[in-house]
């Protein structure tokens, strides 16, 4: 299927969708077409299709991608913010593709779900000026109610080598750096859990 870009030039960006944004795209699609069931039959009302989803009590995992930055002008951390963005689909399609246990790869176990968003805020330990963070929601799929150890340690690991060419060593006396942590849902910033993370995402579309 070709999924055409409305701006010019029109391309093809289908190649952009992993398994994880198709698995995000049709368990959203199974939903709305739900809702709208149910709305035809008078069970619902038009409100509970257009219902803005918090993301942050939608999953109870996280996977938090910090990008810091020190001594650096603001203009060259963004330039890299903007860089490890534009990679954060190798590192979902590393993570796809990793073995879980008894060869079932991690996509058939787990909801993966990338929010489009960064936010800044303060690094905890005070060592950077610039600290913009992404978020990746987690959870085991309804039909698996078996409890996993998911170990990402690796694809984490050579996606910081191999696509952000980052020593995990050194990393702590690099300028700008990445750093993965993985968060429950009780671990996250107070902050995120207030703001209202759709509106402030449909306004930067908007810019």
């Amino acid at each position: 299927m070709r999924i055409i870009t409305p701006a010019f030039p029109c391309i093809n960006s289908a190649h952009n969708v992993t398994l994880a944004t198709l698995s995000t795209i049709e368990t959203q699609l199974r939903i709305g077409y739900q809702d709208i069931k149910d709305i035809v039959g008078g069970r619902k009302s038009w409100a509970e299709l257009f219902k803005r989803i918090d993301f942050f009590k939608e999953y109870v995992n996280f996977l938090e991608i910090n990008v810091l930055g020190r001594n650096v002008p603001v203009a060259d951390f963004n330039k890299y913010k903007n860089f490890v963005e534009s990679k954060l689909r190798r590192l979902t399609e590393k993570i796809e593709r990793q073995t879980v246990d008894k060869g079932s790869l991690f996509n058939d176990i787990i909801q993966l779900h990338i929010l489009p968003t960064s936010f800044k805020r303060e690094e905890v330990d005070g060592e950077y000026e610039f600290c913009e963070t992404y978020y990746y929601g987690m959870k085991l799929k309804r039909d698996c109610a078996e409890e996993k150890v998911i170990d990402l340690r690796e694809p984490i690991r050579d996606f910081l080598k191999q696509d952000l060419l980052i020593e995990p060593d050194k990393s702590s006396k690099a300028d700008v750096t990445v750093v993965v942590n993985h968060l429950e849902s009780s671990q996250l910033p107070s902050t995120l859990l207030s703001r209202n993370i759709l509106k402030e995402f449909s306004n930067t579309i908007g810019e």
